[in-house]
């Protein structure tokens, strides 16, 4: 889908802790995409 195109960079090792709420913002952002697209 298209959406994977938009996915964010992987985390750096360093940021592993905060690898949980990486993943709920990218979902996130996934939503916010998928609502952009359907706007247009």
């Amino acid at each position: 889908m298209f959406i994977t195109a938009q996915k964010p960079p992987e985390p750096k090792p360093s940021d592993k802790k905060t690898k949980p709420s990486l993943q709920k913002q990218t979902k996130v952002i996934s939503a916010q995409v998928f609502n952009d697209f359907a706007a247009i």
